[in-house]
């Protein structure tokens, strides 16, 4: 049985950074809609997501959904039917079906690295992180998404468990094939996940859940397992990916310093103009830095105050921003939203 625990809201306006840290890159989807009784999924099918694989398996969640046969599950069967088709194999990037076939695969191999890299550029609805481990055989994934601009409608966050490596036959192989990257189950009681927002969110708004789910298969094990998540978009009656990551580091989470015990204020926060920071020593102005979500810095002129500093941001776009300082050799961030 999977285990949820209570999802929650916080709109963060201070506080420390998470243990699971916010990657705010935009990681597509790849899916590929499959059958072991398939053979053109065992022949050029098999070909075509291996070269997924190597071409974009540092900028994309990809993974192999059977929509029936043997290796089909429910979490499997419902993924692939939620991006439609009649046949298989069919590759999707998110919701787009890529057509695909025999006779384009070479030049649709070219198409899809190229899209890709364009997407990994730009910055996504919310950003993910999550951190997993494995205690007395039970999965355990704490995940977590910060909305990166505003938002409307339905949102749902995804868990699913992916083996790295499944051994069993498909048709268009010989003997036993390796499976790679096989869809297997979903780990939040609901396939599509757990609901964020059914009225849209802003900026900075955070949801954070628990959930864990027994290992009780053989073949999940700490080196054959990843942890994906997939942040879907309600879209009528099917939901569209906007977001993905994965993990396969499985390490007990370390506790993280209370920072906010040194009672650090930041205000206004959403800030138009001026940004201001109010702490119980004085910081020194040229240890504070803003960065934007790539992790870049970015201009912001700073001044002293005499009890913190102001950061000038009248001219950086709208967005989240993370405000970063030093005080007695200790590296000190908040969550910052430009908003106008």
């Amino acid at each position: 049985m999977k285990h949820l625990l209570p999802l929650f809201l916080a709109f963060l306006l201070g506080g420390t950074l998470p243990a699971q840290e916010i990657d705010a890159q935009y990681r597509p989807l790849i899916t590929k809609r499959t059958a072991d009784w398939c053979p053109n999924c065992g022949s050029w099918g098999w070909t075509f997501f291996h070269w997924l694989l190597e071409d974009n398996d540092d900028k994309a969640v990809i993974w192999a959904a059977h929509h029936s046969g043997s290796l089909a599950t429910p979490a499997s069967g419902a993924i692939a039917d939620n991006f439609g088709g009649f046949s298989q194999p069919i590759f999707y990037l998110d919701e787009t079906d890529l057509e695909v076939t025999s006779s384009n695969m070479g030049q649709k191999r070219t198409e899809v690295a190229q899209q890709v890299a364009v997407m990994a550029q730009q910055v996504p609805p919310a950003g993910l992180g999550m951190e997993a481990w494995i205690e007395d055989e039970v999965l355990h994934v704490n995940t977590r998404a910060e909305m990166l601009h505003e938002v409307q409608g339905t949102w749902r966050l995804g868990l699913y468990l992916v083996e790295k490596e499944h051994l069993a036959p498909q048709a268009g192989q010989s003997g036993e094939a390796v499976h790679k990257r096989l869809l297997r189950t979903a780990i939040t009681d609901d396939i599509f996940g757990e609901v964020l927002t059914e009225n849209g969110a802003q900026p900075g708004e955070v949801f954070s859940f628990t959930a864990s789910l027994p290992l009780t298969d053989p073949n999940w094990t700490a080196d054959n397992l990843i942890v994906v998540a997939v942040l879907w978009a309600a879209a009528g009656d099917h939901f569209v990916p906007r977001n993905a990551a994965q993990t396969d580091d499985f390490s007990m989470p370390t506790a993280t310093t209370e920072v906010a015990s040194e009672k650090w204020t930041i205000w206004p926060n959403p800030v138009g103009e001026v940004v201001r920071v109010r702490g119980p020593r004085p910081a020194a102005a040229g240890r504070v830095r803003m960065l934007d979500v790539w992790g870049r810095a970015v201009a912001a002129p700073v001044r002293s105050t005499g009890e913190g500093f102001a950061i000038d941001v009248r001219h950086l776009p709208e967005g989240m921003y993370v405000l970063e300082w030093e005080q007695d050799g200790r590296r000190m961030s908040r969550r910052v939203v430009v908003a106008r």
